[in-house]
């Protein structure tokens, strides 16, 4: 049986801690990357404020199914709901981890 020589074991093993350690840095996790499955967020709250000042909230699992952590779904979420109702006018997006409060008006779409 042949032996492997030494700097190609040397060369695998490295590469076998060295491309998962740079690929666990990206910040979020990405499409088919290594941590695609391994991010952790809260659910998106979505406020709403219809022209006649009043306000309603929504949970992002009430308009969308099968959420994946890889997608934003702040600005696309309020831009459905904008595209939904003509009376509301903003829609403010909140979620405790990571932190986001953003804020979107419905002219913008």
């Amino acid at each position: 049986m042949p032996r492997i020589p030494f700097a190609i074991v040397v060369v695998a093993l490295a590469a076998m801690v060295v491309v998962p350690g740079i690929a666990s840095m990206s910040p979020t996790p990405t499409f088919l990357g290594w941590h695609m499955y391994s991010g952790y967020r809260t659910t998106l709250t979505f406020e709403i404020e219809h022209d006649d000042a009043t306000h309603d909230k929504v949970d992002l699992g009430e308009i969308a199914g099968g959420l994946r952590v890889e997608i934003d779904y702040a600005e696309r979420g309020a831009e459905f709901l904008c595209d939904r109702d003509a009376t509301i006018t903003t829609v403010r997006v909140h979620r405790d981890h990571p932190v986001l409060d953003e804020e979107f008006s419905c002219s913008a779409f």
